[in-house]
């Protein structure tokens, strides 16, 4: 989709009706930058306006009505380092800190004295045995009267830590080894008493942010109203807290980005990461000599919000070696499935990052800056709005509504807005400028993706097709009714869900609405399905619409090893990719004939119980067996696990395929060997698309009802 682009003719239009203080549905952010990168103090000052212009963003306490100050859910400002704050922590800083030769750390830190100077002591101590020295610490001035109660009841102490570049560490892998001091601390600080969080760890930024009201931001930092205080670019942010609890530590910017919105994926995107373990591709050697990537796991810190979260994984790709646009590209990419228009190089580049990544879909838009870039993106479903303009002079501003960033009209050269999965990207370091779909055609056109789609992607065809196969040779003989009493069909279940799916190829749609009491209150046997039910989500605001959920969801599936995140190319072992996680028993036949003519090794594993009548332990040990058989089988090379209940007897019942899954999908998770393997359930017991979307949700990768 071409980006919006339309001339401003008018004050009016850029500073007018569409900034209102009746939007009050979401987190307010945006970025301000030049795209000669020289450091100014207008950049800062219009960027701090920016963040009261979006008040109107942002939540308020109720206990500020006696007129107090009150507490907000955050506010804050991600910048280029302004060095001359420096000037006497220590010597020539300002030249060493042009030059990249050191890092700042913006630190919450305990109020209590004693508890400061532990941490203080062990921050230095960690860095010192990564080869990084401290060489200073400067105490940040801060004014406690801007704050609200609850705010100042919770405030942290704020420093600043400088660290030098060892001399044998170059400049492009400094930022790397900081991130490494960063997780490293994070680490080591998890129990000590006390608040210990580093804000920004970097060379290149620093993040201003705090438990605040927009109009706080500058009044509680008398740093940012410093005239020397300066920067090429600027995000800033004002947080309306919807998921996580606001506290000093998730207001953003993050360390990397600024969100509006909320990531409704959340749960199967951290779940994914966790499941990769160590299977990742961290360069060997990247922060130094005895770097093997280890100390990376667990990524995320699950503590954070769903902003923090995307941030840590968007902070592991760039520091892998990946540019920050490239990697929002692959995190946060747009729809290309169902989009007939989409280029074939285009679409080539996003089906191999989806196999590396799964999206991290909103509502989303993201201002993001890494001290070399800066700019702004939507998410596939475009619920979220981000606006912009470009200067006579140089000034490139985004927001979430005109008007946020207030300059004269005569200066405004043009201005648009990004669509569905569009960004908008300045490179500080040659001027250039690209909006719309400008950065995926570039990455797209980097690589022949198309060949490393075609040898890591395998499609098997017709998995959805029925037909007869050996897999059915053993039941040819068997009534249907036995089985269907085996695994619990009921004769309503026959007649009222079977029956018109069938004959219809839709769900059946009742109007009466549904009696039916609780699992856990019923007097008759129940499937463990009836016991899983939809999992809290965001409300997308606005709702999504049938076209738009058309063009933006897929039901593509891979199965088999997935390729390691951090490398570019999505090196790995093959892919087995079907269009959909339901496959037919033929399907299924298919799938496991094409996976050993490509050298892929299946592994069946039985998932029946010993004896007629088990009880709780029984059907517990059972579990444990099939969990044990499966790492085994991964420990010895299986590419593919098919777990399997058709040998199931009434002597022989067959184990819920619900606990099979998860409980051999968070097995592999522990050991940290999911990402190795694909894992299908062959079952005769779901019958519903709600038991299918069950056990995806619980970690199968394909779905093959056999019954």
């Amino acid at each position: 989709m071409a980006s919006q682009t339309t001339e401003l003719t008018s004050a009016a239009s850029l500073a007018g009706t569409l900034w209102t203080d009746r939007e009050r549905d979401a987190c307010g952010m945006g970025f301000v930058a030049r795209r000669d990168a020289r450091y100014t103090r207008e950049v800062v000052q219009l960027a701090l306006d920016a963040v009261e212009h979006l008040a109107h963003r942002g939540a308020v306490d109720a206990g500020a009505d006696d007129g107090s100050e009150p507490t907000g859910d955050g506010a804050g400002i991600m910048t280029a380092i302004p060095w001359s704050l420096f000037a006497g922590v220590a010597p020539d800083v300002e030249a060493r800190g042009a030059r990249g030769d050191l890092g700042v750390g913006m630190c919450f830190l305990a109020r209590e004295r004693a508890q400061r100077v532990e941490a203080m002591r062990t921050i230095e101590e960690t860095a010192h045995a990564l080869g990084v020295e401290v060489v200073g610490w400067r105490d940040v001035p801060t004014d406690d009267d801007a704050l609200g109660a609850a705010a100042r009841a919770t405030r942290p102490y704020v420093m600043q830590v400088l660290f030098g570049r060892p001399d044998h560490v170059e400049l492009e892998s400094f930022e790397a080894l900081l991130y490494r001091v960063r997780r490293e601390i994070d680490r080591e600080v998890r129990d000590i008493p006390g608040r210990v969080y580093v804000n920004s760890l970097s060379s290149r930024r620093i993040v201003y942010k705090g438990l605040l009201v927009a109009r706080q931001l500058r009044r509680y930092y008398p740093d940012l109203d410093r005239d020397d205080f300066t920067s090429p670019y600027a995000v800033f942010h004002q947080r309306y807290s919807t998921n996580t609890f606001p506290t000093w530590e998730r207001a953003q910017p993050c360390r990397m980005l600024a969100h509006n919105g909320e990531i409704n994926t959340l749960r199967g995107n951290v779940s994914w990461m966790r499941a990769r373990g160590e299977h990742l591709g961290w360069p060997a050697g990247r922060t130094g000599p005895d770097d093997d990537g280890s100390w990376l796991v667990p990524v995320i810190d699950e503590r954070g919000s769903d902003s923090a979260m995307l941030d840590d994984v968007t902070q592991l790709l760039v520091h892998a070696g990946r540019e920050l646009p490239e990697a929002l590209t692959v995190l946060v990419p747009p729809a290309w499935d169902h989009d007939q228009d989409i280029e074939p190089h285009v679409r080539d580049l996003l089906r191999k990052n989806s196999a590396t990544s799964e999206p991290w879909d909103g509502p989303a838009a993201i201002a993001f800056a890494d001290g070399r870039q800066v700019g702004t993106c939507l998410d596939r479903n475009g619920l979220r709005p981000a606006r912009w303009i470009e200067t006579t002079d140089g000034l490139v501003a985004c927001a979430s509504e005109y008007g946020a960033v207030r300059v004269d009209d005569a200066r405004v050269l043009r201005s648009g807005r990004l669509g569905p999965g569009q960004m908008l990207v300045v490179d500080l370091r040659d001027g250039s400028m690209r909006t719309g779909d400008d950065v995926v055609h570039e990455l797209a056109a980097r690589e022949p993706w198309g060949i490393v789609v075609a040898a890591q992607q395998l499609h098997v065809p017709d998995a959805t097709l029925a037909g007869p196969t050996p897999l059915d040779a053993d039941r040819a003989t068997r009534p249907i009714a036995g089985d269907q009493a085996l695994f619990g069909y009921s004769r309503e279940e026959l007649t009222a869900v079977l029956r018109p799916m069938v004959t219809s190829g839709v769900p059946p749609v009742g109007s009466m609405g549904d009696d039916t009491p609780l699992s856990a209150l019923a007097t008759e046997h129940r499937s463990l399905f009836g016991f899983v039910r939809q999992a809290f989500a965001e409300v997308t605001n606005p709702p999504i619409d049938p076209l738009r959920e058309r063009l933006s969801m897929s039901l593509d599936t891979l199965v088999g090893p997935r390729p390691r995140l951090l490398q570019p190319d999505g090196a790995g072992w093959p892919a087995l990719h079907l269009r959909s996680p339901l496959v037919t028993s033929a399907g299924l036949w298919r799938l496991r004939d094409l996976a050993q003519r490509s050298g892929m090794t299946v592994t069946d594993i039985t998932t029946v119980l010993p004896g007629p009548t088990p009880d709780a332990t029984d059907i517990a040990h059972a579990i444990e067996t099939v969990c044990a058989d499966a790492l085994a089988a991964v420990a010895a090379g299986a590419d593919v696990l098919v777990l399997s209940d058709r040998d199931a007897t009434p002597d022989a019942p067959p184990l819920p395929a619900l606990l099979v899954a998860s409980g051999v999908h968070q097995a592999l998770v522990r050991e940290r060997v999911r990402a190795r393997v694909g894992l299908v359930i062959d079952s005769g017991e779901p019958r519903e698309p709600h038991h299918v979307a069950a056990l995806v949700g619980h970690g199968a990768d394909v779905v093959c009802p056999w019954l």
